[in-house]
C-alpha cells in the first residue's frame, strides 16, 4: 500500500517537457495566473521555496531490522518442525532417519555379496563345461591310441626306413616283398592319425590349464565373499546399536512437547515486535508523503509557470521563423523550371556540337535549313536531306543521302532531370528536336502554374490567411487515406486469420504543422504537362499506390505478373575496357547483363565489344518493398561465363516515380542501370536551388550546356 501511494505521488509530478496541466488551485495562484508569464513564474518559485521538505524515512534500516527478526522466527520455526517430526515418529512407533544411512550401506553390502556369489556360480558352470570338454577329448584320444601301433611320428619314420632297407638289401619272395610294401603304406597312412592323436593330447593339456585358472578365480571370489560377510556383520551390529539408542529416546517425549509450545510463544512475541516497528515506520512515512505532496504541488505550479513562459517565447520564435522562411523560400515549381532550363541548354549544346539544326516550340512545324541540310518531319523521325536554300544554276538537284544518326550517352544527372519532368530520355540525335519541344512545353506549363500559385499566395497574404500549396495538401491527404486503407486492410486480414469477424476502427492522428512548408521543400510530385497537350492534374500525378497496371508505360516489356508493386529497370550500357580477358578466360569480348527479382529474371541481348549499349527496359514485380531485393549479374562468352559476383540492391529507399542510378560493379568496369519505383516508394524531398550543384557540370564551357560523357565524345 505504501509503495503504491509513493508511485501515485511520483506520477503527479509532470515532466519538464510535458504540456502544463496548469493552474494553481489556491486563490493566490489564480491571481498570479492573470499577470505576465514572468510574474507568474516568480510567484510560483517563491511559494515552492516556502514549503519545507522532511527527510525521507530510512526504509533500508527498517528492512534490515525486520529481516533480522524474521531470521530468528525462521530458525525457531525450523526447530518446531524438527520437534513435530520427532514427536510424530514416536507416537506412530516409527523410527527416525538416523539408521537410514547404515541400513542403506548394509543393503549395498548384501547386494555385493549376492553379485560375487552369482559370479562364482558362473565360474563353476564354466569349470563343469571345461571338464566335460576335457573328458570328451580324452575319449577320442584313447580311441585313436587303440588303433595305432606307434604313438610318435618319429617311430613311424624309423619303421618305414627299416622296412625299406630290408627291401633294398635283403632277398625275399615276391609275396613277402608285397607284404612289406603294404606295411609301408599302412605306416605312412597312420601318420595322420598319430598327428590327430598328439593334437588331442595337447588340447587335453590346454583344458587342464584353463581348468586350473577357473579354480584360481573361484578361490579369489570365495575370498571376496568372506570379506564382504565380515563387513556385513559389522554393519548389522551398528544398526542394532542405533536401534537400541532410538528406543532409549522415547522417554523424552514430554520435554519435546514443552519445548515446542515455548517456541510457539517466542515466535508470537517476535511477530508482535515486527508489527509494531512497521506501524511506527508507517506513521513517519505518512507524515513524509503528506509534506512531500505539498512541496511537489508547489513545485509543480512553479514548473508549469516556467513552461508557460518558455512556451510563449517559443511561439514568438516560431512565428518569426515562419515569417523568415516564407520570405526566403523560392517560388513554387522552381526546381522543375530550373531542370527545364538546364535541359534546354544541354540539348542545344548537343545540336551545336554535332552540327545539327536547332528548333523551338514555334519552329517545330517548320523546315530547318542549316548548312545545306533540310529537316522535314516524317512520322516520328527527323529526316535530313541535302539541299535547301537557293539552288545553284546549271545543276539538277536530286535527293541527297540520309545523314547518319548518332547514338547519345548522357551523364547520370541528365536521367534524373528527365525523370523529374516525367519525360523520356533521347537516345539518338534525331530525337533531340522533339525533346526540346517537349521540355519547352513543360517549361510553359510550370511557368503558368507558378504564376497561378504566386497570385493565390499573394491574395491569401492580403486577406491575412496562411497559404498552403494545394498540391502539397493533396499529397498529404492522399498519403493519409492510403495509410488508413492499409491499416484497415491489415486489421481485416488479421481478424480473418484468427477466424473472428469484427469491426475494425482505425484512429487517425491529427496532422499538426508547427510551421508552413517552405517553398524550397515543396512537393515535387506536381503534375507535368506532356509534350503534346497539358493533361489534368490527376493524370500528371505520380501513380504511388495506384492501379498497378496503369502505372506501366505503354509498349514496355512487363514481367511483373500480379505483383502489387511495379519496378522499372533500364539496363543502359556497360564499360569493362579495363578487364583482363586472358585472366578471366574470355575468348570473344561480348557483354550480357541479367537482373532478377522474386524469382523472375530478365537478360539483355548479347552485344559485342567491351562498352556496348543495350537501352533495354523491363518491368518486374515487387511483393514487399521493405524485404525484396533486386539482384544483378554480368556475363561474357555468349552469356556462359559469369564475371564478378552477384550484387543485390534494396528497394525500400527508392523515391516514387524518380529514376535512380544503380551500378553493377564488375572487374574492369561497371554496368549502368536505372531503376524507377512506379507505384511505390518514399516521397521526394526538394533541395534548394543553391545546393543543386549536380547540374552545374559545365565548368568553363562557352556553350553553357551540360558536360557530355567520354563515350559521347568518342562518338
Amino acid at each position: 500500500g505504501m509503495a503504491a501511494e509513493a508511485e501515485a505521488v511520483a506520477a503527479e509530478a509532470p515532466q519538464d517537457a510535458a504540456p502544463p496541466s496548469a493552474r494553481a488551485d489556491d486563490a493566490a495562484g489564480k491571481a498570479d495566473a492573470e499577470g505576465a508569464p514572468e510574474q507568474v513564474a516568480a510567484a510560483a518559485a517563491k511559494r515552492a521555496k516556502a514549503v519545507a521538505r522532511l527527510p525521507k524515512p530510512d526504509r533500508a534500516a527498517l528492512d534490515a531490522e525486520v529481516a533480522a527478526q524474521q531470521a530468528t522466527i525462521d530458525g525457531k520455526q525450523a526447530r518446531i518442525e524438527e520437534l513435530k517430526a520427532a514427536i510424530a515418529a514416536r507416537r506412530q512407533g516409527g523410527r527416525s532417519s538416523a539408521a537410514t544411512g547404515p541400513r542403506t550401506k548394509l543393503n549395498e553390502t548384501r547386494a555385493k555379496i549376492k553379485a560375487r556369489i552369482d559370479e562364482r556360480k558362473a565360474l563353476k558352470a564354466d569349470l563343469q563345461a571345461a571338464d566335460a570338454h576335457r573328458e570328451q577329448t580324452r575319449s577320442e584320444a584313447r580311441a585313436l591310441k587303440e588303433r595305432l601301433s606307434h604313438l610318435k611320428v618319429e617311430k613311424i619314420d624309423e619303421e618305414v626306413a627299416r622296412i625299406e632297407h630290408q627291401l633294398q638289401h635283403t632277398s625275399m619272395t615276391l609275396q613277402e616283398e608285397k607284404r612289406k610294401i603294404d606295411d609301408i603304406k599302412n605306416l605312412k597312412r597312420s601318420r595322420e592319425f598319430v598327428a590327430d592323436y598328439n593334437a588331442k593330447m595337447a588340447k587335453v593339456g590346454e583344458d587342464e590349464s584353463a581348468r586350473q585358472d577357473i579354480f584360481t578365480r573361484m578361490k579369489a571370489k570365495d575370498g571376496e565373499i568372506n570379506e564382504l560377510k565380515v563387513i556385513e556383520a559389522e554393519q548389522k551390529k551398528e544398526i542394532d546399536e542405533l536401534r537400541k539408542a532410538e528406543d532409549e529416546k522415547f522417554a523424552d517425549m514430554p520435554a519435546m512437547v514443552e519445548e515446542r509450545n515455548s517456541t510457539y510463544s517466542e515466535i508470537k512475541a517476535t511477530s508482535d515486535a515486527m508489527r509494531k516497528l512497521r506501524e511506527e515506520f508507517k506513521a513517519k512515512e505518512d507524515a513524509y508523503y503528506a509534506a512531500e505532496r505539498e512541496y511537489r504541488a508547489a513545485d509543480k505550479e512553479r514548473r508549469n509557470a516556467e513552461y508557460e513562459a518558455r512556451n510563449t517565447e517559443r511561439k514568438a520564435r516560431d512565428a518569426d521563423r515562419k515569417k523568415r522562411q516564407a520570405e526566403m523560400a523560392p517560388p513554387p515549381h522552381n526546381k522543375e523550371l530550373f531542370e527545364c532550363q538546364q535541359l534546354l541548354t544541354y540539348m542545344r549544346s548537343l545540336l551545336d556540337k554535332h552540327n545539327a539544326p536547332k528548333t523551338t516550340a514555334v519552329e517545330k512545324k517548320q523546315d530547318f535549313n542549316v548548312d545545306g541540310l533540310v529537316a522535314r518531319k516524317r512520322g516520328d523521325e527527323d529526316v535530313f536531306f541535302m539541299g535547301g536554300g537557293k539552288k545553284k544554276k546549271g545543276k539538277k538537284m536530286g535527293k541527297a543521302d540520309k545523314p547518319k544518326d548518332v547514338n547519345l550517352t548522357h551523364p547520370m544527372d541528365t536521367y534524373g532531370s528527365f525523370g523529374v519532368l516525367k519525360l523520356s530520355v533521347p537516345t539518338k540525335l534525331s530525337q533531340i528536336a522533339d525533346s526540346i519541344v517537349a521540355v519547352t512545353e513543360k517549361k510553359v506549363f510550370f511557368t503558368k502554374k507558378q504564376d497561378e500559385k504566386l497570385a493565390a499566395k499573394k491574395a491569401a497574404e492580403e486577406r491575412g490567411e496562411e497559404w498552403v500549396d494545394p498540391d502539397v495538401a493533396e499529397a498529404k491527404a492522399k498519403a493519409k487515406a492510403e495509410a488508413k486503407a492499409k491499416a484497415e486492410a491489415e486489421a481485416e486480414a488479421e481478424e480473418k486469420a484468427k477466424g473472428v469477424v469484427a469491426d475494425v476502427e482505425v484512429e487517425e492522428g491529427e496532422i499538426v504543422e508547427d510551421a508552413p512548408v517552405p517553398a524550397k521543400e515543396e512537393d515535387t510530385k506536381d503534375e507535368a504537362a506532356p509534350a503534346e497537350a497539358a493533361p489534368s492534374e490527376a493524370e500528371a500525378a505520380p501513380a504511388v499506390g495506384g492501379d498497378a497496371k496503369s502505372c506501366i508505360p505503354a509498349g514496355m516489356e512487363d514481367l511483373s505478373g500480379d505483383a502489387p508493386y511495379k519496378l522499372q529497370v533500364e539496363l543502359a550500357m556497360c564499360n569493362v575496357k579495363k578487364i583482363d580477358t586472358k585472366a578471366y578466360g574470355v575468348e570473344k569480348p561480348d557483354c550480357t547483363a541479367k537482373v532478377m527479382l522474386n524469382g523472375v529474371s530478365f537478360t539483355t541481348r548479347t552485344e559485342k565489344g567491351l562498352d556496348p549499349q543495350w537501352d533495354q527496359t523491363v518491368v518486374l514485380g515487387v511483393t514487399d518493398p521493405a524485404k525484396d531485393r533486386l539482384s544483378g549479374k554480368f556475363f561474357m562468352n555468349q552469356g556462359e561465363k559469369q564475371i564478378g559476383d552477384e550484387q543485390f540492391f534494396n528497394l525500400d529507399k527508392l523515391v516514387a516515380g524518380k529514376s535512380t542510378f544503380k551500378g553493377i560493379i564488375v572487374p574492369g568496369g561497371k554496368v549502368d542501370m536505372f531503376v524507377t519505383a512506379l507505384n511505390f516508394g518514399v516521397e521526394e524531398k526538394e533541395e534548394d536551388v543553391e545546393d543543386m550543384g549536380f547540374m552545374n557540370t559545365l565548368g568553363d564551357d562557352d556553350e553553357g550546356g551540360m558536360m557530355m560523357s567520354d563515350s559521347e565524345e568518342e562518338d
